[in-house]
């Protein structure tokens, strides 16, 4: 007599294979799609321009550290609050505060607002934020005497 084995049922290896294999390409292609629909890559307006000019941007670098200004900038709320003293803790008195909210990572448009002047060093200005998060807060200010500028960029979070 001869024993006779029963046949192995393995047609459903393949289609491990197949089944593994697409899993790989699905999810591949969920990184790529978060990948090119979140963060566009741009760190700096211009940067082909600003990295040819770049010793232009050294000197004023230096020239805005000389001034020995401090800057605290926080969102309170609805509200962009900028402090702003010189090396001797004095405030400063300034002509114009102007800026933008930027979301670092998303492509949202900017927000701009203007901060108006509330004593003591302190400049207020409201602002609607479209999503709570990360935002660069870029404001520029400027002195009433000297016209000296002094551009600050700082990242807060809004509730």
């Amino acid at each position: 007599m001869t024993a006779t084995t029963a046949p192995r049922d393995s047609r459903w290896i393949p289609w491990t294979f197949v089944i593994g294999f697409g899993l790989v390409f699905v999810v591949n292609g969920l990184l790529i799609w978060f990948a090119v629909s979140s963060f566009s890559g741009v760190a700096v307006e211009g940067p082909f321009d600003r990295g040819r000019t770049y010793n232009t941007v050294i000197a004023e670098a230096k020239r805005q550290a000389d001034l020995g200004w401090r800057v605290e900038i926080a969102l309170e709320g609805k509200r962009v609050v900028a402090s702003v003293v010189d090396r001797d803790g004095a405030p400063v008195d300034l002509l114009a505060v102007e800026g933008r909210l930027v979301r670092p990572v998303e492509r949202i448009a900017d927000v701009p607002v203007a901060l108006a002047g509330a004593g003591g060093g302190r400049y207020v200005g409201a602002v609607d934020l479209p999503k709570p998060g990360l935002w660069d807060v870029k404001l520029t200010f400027e002195t009433r005497r000297s016209g000296q500028r002094l551009q600050t960029v700082t990242r807060v979070i809004a509730p």
